[in-house]
């Protein structure tokens, strides 16, 4: 009795172990990616190739790039899909809740066919398809064609159906396995099975609840596969691969069985979630699982890639830190901070502030604290959750932290765009050029061992602080200039550059670039992984550099496998615990394991599909969906010539690259870039017949390639092409030039009688054009004169009128003084950026609105350029205008603008005035000084911290 109590117990326990030491590469895909729904119940393959996923959602479609979904609205019975399979005839069938429906490659939509009710499984033979229904038992039918009930007398508690060698057999939980013929009988008596499946060459693979069973129908041998499974579990499905590996998923997790050694896996190592629904075996050896929250697909590279199909809220990865205690690794991204731990589990911490402020910087400190260094938010420090925010105003350097970094002795050094900070027993020291910085914008950070810390810059190379001064350390060269990252290595300092990545020994600076074999000579990030080599991430992807032979040895692309090949910062590279090296791109995060990629053994060749055929004729669109034969004939003068296909490939789909060519048209392959969407389009195609091909290459982690001819296009030439056309084009032509000659002198005597009549109509119509001429003229010096975005005059307008009023000033014809306000949108690059150009448009236009109410209709207000704008007062001496100066950028500060897009935005302005006053001698130069005063004073209002009004100290009098 103790035996039977302690043994469930003991393989529990095994269980967690095995749970906590395996780890599964997996590939996550979620409703995020483009999954119907979380819960996925199988999975399928058919024979072009596509993964199907029924959902209890809806039905997707996958290619390795993109989902296709199908819901009620596209024909299915139900939107939960609990089967799906593939008849002989390439059509696959959805199994619902309400019934079965078969999907139509042309409609691209499911056909609902058979009886309705709830479908427990279904299967295929030759010709028929069977179903077990709930409450109706069997049925037998085919597409468009009759159903019927079989065999009444079956039992009641049916759990499952398949098909071996074109029999069918049905599963009951009370009599056991029956075959299905001209009459039923049983051919296994076993009591609890709860499905079967077909073993792909193993016979039927059956399970109860806790245990999996092979069962071979010619010789009726029964063999048990592997152990039972502890209590609580429950069999959903098994899968048996050709290595001799059974996949089970159970409602706890999946189980890897091999003879009697198994392993357990669940959401710690990786599954996107439990139960495992499904257990699914592709063409190519790749195992997929069905779980409560999103499928999953054992991944055959050694790149593992995070992005928002892995669930991240963004691509851009802007930083990693490596906690060696925990194993952990920290991405900062564009869309928050998450952590993935050595199982491979990425999880997104919930801190809305790294949502609003992309992290680009982050360390522990020696406290276990963690400090995070974001753009536009400052500085944080983090313990558990509490979390303090520094910031410009509380003393830092600025609010774009581009680097931090601590000394040995606890010192925290943060390294900004606009400066340097150094926080030391909780009081913040801030450098600026002031202070002996040579430039503000500090780009990364290099602690030394004797307490000094190394400054890369964007425009004055490294420099080293000391701990009072600033010392310039590399020579001063264009090429080092401006410094992405350093790294000491080998006892040189090494640096990414513009230009390449440079070594500096004190003395001799060496030069590596593309000659060196680097993808680009735009670099970002450097990492030593090993004594001789270094990973350095560039604007064209990742390269291995082996210093002995100052040269690159590896190179990762997006072709290989990378999310992407424009690294984003320096923090952008890291080394986690188990030696994995990550890479921050653009496209997402990629891991890297130890070693060189394996080579896979002979995997299929990718699928091509050509989906559709689209072309325009005289206006109107045609297409030609999924054409059945290998030529087809298109008009001559169809324009806008469209190919849209689909590559089927998931083994390492990132590194995949698709060409295409239109044989007679293109004279070399073109690449296609977007493999979210494929398709070629030509706008003008010739008469004559063309082939359409697609070559696939790096499908294998290799130089492999193969092409494909997809389909041929035929355009008739047109009639005038032929010969024949122009010799009776030509008697025709000849036929009515004599017609038009004798009917031209008949005209001629005619016309001549209403000759005068002719004429005052030309003279009426020439006055009217002059008339309509002189009002164009008009409208082109309105335009001349005004800003076409705002509506407010221009800069050679106001510089007229600038001139002209200072000449009545000095007349006394103007009152005693004038005056002029320069302002401009502080921070009108951020909002660019922000909100495109589109929304830095409606800001200016917004405060062009603005401007309009405040100022007087006296008062001349235009646009300078870009983001400023002047406003000339006349009559109106300095205090005057500074009054009127204030109100606008009070009113500017208070108001909001909304786009179509982003939630309501704030914006501030900078406020320049100057003035001048009689007695007044007009000079060349006079509108430029006052212009100018007023441009010193908008620098100086920004150097205040923007957002204030800067008036002339003293009065500016011309004589």
């Amino acid at each position: 009795m103790k035996q039977r109590v302690l043994f469930p117990i003991l393989v529990s326990w095994l269980i967690s172990v095995l749970s906590f030491s395996q780890v599964l590469p997996l590939r996550n895909y979620s409703t995020e990616s483009g999954l119907a729904s979380s819960q996925v119940n199988t999975i399928m393959q058919d024979e072009n190739g596509y993964i199907w996923f029924g959902c209890t959602g809806g039905v997707s479609r996958f290619n390795g790039q993109h989902f296709d979904t199908f819901r009620e609205t596209e024909g299915l019975p139900h939107e939960s899909c609990l089967q799906l399979f593939e008849d002989n005839g390439g059509h696959v069938w959805a199994v619902t809740l309400r019934g079965m429906a078969w999907f139509d490659n042309r409609s691209g939509s499911f056909h609902s066919e058979g009886p309705s009710g709830e479908v427990i499984q279904a299967c295929v033979t030759a010709k028929k398809i069977y179903a077990i229904f709930k409450g109706k038992g069997l049925v037998q039918g085919s597409i468009n064609g009759k159903w019927r009930a079989l065999f009444p007398g079956l039992p009641e508690d049916l759990s499952g159906i398949c098909s071996v060698n074109g029999i069918p057999y049905v599963a009951s939980e009370s009599e056991g396995l029956i075959r299905i013929g001209d009459k039923w009988g049983n051919t296994l008596e076993m009591k609890g099975i709860t499905g079967i499946t077909n073993g792909e060459g193993q016979g039927i693979l059956l399970w109860t609840r806790s245990t999996v069973w092979k069962f071979l129908p010619k010789t009726r041998k029964l063999t048990r596969l592997g152990v039972d499974l502890p209590v609580g579990q429950q069999v959903h499905s098994a899968t048996w691969t050709p290595d001799g590996t059974l996949w089970v998923g159970t409602n706890t997790g999946l189980f890897r069985v091999r003879g009697k050694n198994f392993s357990f896996f669940d959401e710690q190592n990786g599954l996107p979630g439990i139960p495992v629904w499904t257990t699914f075996l592709d063409r190519d050896g790749e195992m997929w699982f069905g779980t409560n929250h999103g499928a999953a697909k054992l991944s055959s590279s050694d790149i593992v890639v995070y992005d928002t199909h892995a669930g991240m809220f963004a691509n851009s990865i802007v930083c990693f830190y490596t906690d060696n205690g925990t194993g952990k690794v920290w991405i900062g991204s564009t869309g928050g901070l998450y952590t993935v731990s050595e199982s491979g589990k990425l999880h997104r911490l919930p801190v809305s502030y790294f949502q609003q402020y992309a992290p680009w910087a982050i360390i522990r400190a020696h406290d276990g604290s963690y400090w995070i260094g974001t753009e536009g938010g400052g500085l944080v420090q983090m313990k558990g959750k509490v979390l303090k925010i520094i910031r410009k105003s509380n003393g830092l350097a600025g609010d774009n932290v581009t680097d931090v970094a601590q000394g040995k002795d606890g010192t925290i050094y943060v390294s900004c765009k606009e400066g340097f900070s150094v926080l030391k027993k909780g009081r913040i020291q801030t450098y600026s050029l002031a202070n002996g910085l040579p430039i503000s914008y500090i780009r990364c950070l290099l602690p030394l061992p004797n307490n000094h810390i190394l400054l890369a810059t964007l425009g004055s190379g490294v420099v080293e602080f000391d701990g009072k001064k600033f010392h310039q350390v590399t020579p001063r060269m264009k090429r080092l200039e401006a410094v992405y990252d350093m790294a000491m290595f080998q006892n040189k300092l090494w640096l990414a550059t513009n230009y390449g990545i440079v070594s500096y020994d004190g003395e001799t600076v060496h030069l590596f670039s593309t000659d060196s074999g680097l993808p680009n000579f735009s670099t970002t990030v450097l990492l030593p992984v090993s004594k001789h080599e270094m990973w350095i991430g560039t604007d064209g992807g990742a390269a291995l550099f082996d210093t002995r032979k100052q040269r690159v040895s590896r190179i990762l692309t997006i072709d290989e496998g990378l999310p992407g090949n424009e690294f984003t910062t320096h923090n952008a590279l890291v080394k986690d615990k188990g030696g994995n090296v990550w890479f921050g791109l653009f496209g997402g995060a990629a891991r890297i394991q130890p070693g060189h990629s394996r080579q896979w053994g002979k995997p299929n060749q990718p699928g091509i599909v050509l989906q559709k055929i689209q072309y325009r004729i005289n206006g109107e669109d045609h297409s030609l969906v999924r054409p059945s034969q290998s030529s087809v004939t298109i008009p001559y003068g169809a324009k806008a010539l469209t190919f849209f296909f689909d590559v089927i490939w998931f083994r390492n789909e990132h590194s995949i690259r698709i060409d295409h060519k239109l044989e007679g048209v293109d004279d070399t392959w073109v690449h296609v870039l977007n493999k979210q969407q494929i398709q070629a389009r030509y706008t003008n195609v010739p008469a004559g017949t063309f082939s359409f091909d697609v070559r696939i290459s790096a499908f294998a982690g290799s130089g492999r390639s193969f092409e494909k001819s997809l389909l041929t296009i035929n355009i008739p030439a047109p009639v005038w092409e032929n010969p024949f056309f122009w010799i009776l084009l030509f008697f025709i032509v000849a036929g009515i030039t004599g017609l038009l000659v004798w009917w031209r002198i008949r005209y001629l005597k005619r016309e001549t009688e209403k000759l005068n009549q002719i004429v005052r109509e030309k003279t009426m119509q020439i006055e009217d054009a002059n008339r309509t001429l002189a009002e164009k003229n008009i409208e082109l010096q309105v335009m001349a004169e005004t800003d076409f975005l705002t509506g407010l005059y221009n800069r050679r307008y106001f510089m007229n009128s600038l001139k002209r009023d200072l000449g009545l000033l000095s007349r006394g014809k103007h009152g005693e003084a004038l005056s002029l306000i320069l302002l401009d949108i502080d921070h009108f690059k951020d909002v660019n950026d922000t909100l495109g150009h589109d929304g830095g448009d409606q800001l200016l236009v917004h405060l062009a609105k603005l401007l309009r109410e405040a100022c007087r209709d006296t008062d001349l207000i235009a646009r300078f350029g870009g983001e400023e704008f002047i406003i000339l007062l006349p009559g109106t001496e300095g205090k005057g205008a500074v009054i009127l100066a204030e109100k606008i950028r009070a009113l500017v500060a208070s108001t909001s603008m909304g786009t179509d897009d982003t939630n309501p935005i704030k914006m501030t302005i900078s406020c320049g005035v100057s003035w001048i006053s009689t007695p007044l001698k007009v000079a060349d130069n006079s509108a430029n000084m006052l212009i100018k005063k007023a441009d010193i004073n908008l620098y100086k209002a920004k150097n205040q911290g923007r957002n204030c009004v800067v008036p002339d100290p003293e009065t500016f009098t011309a004589e």
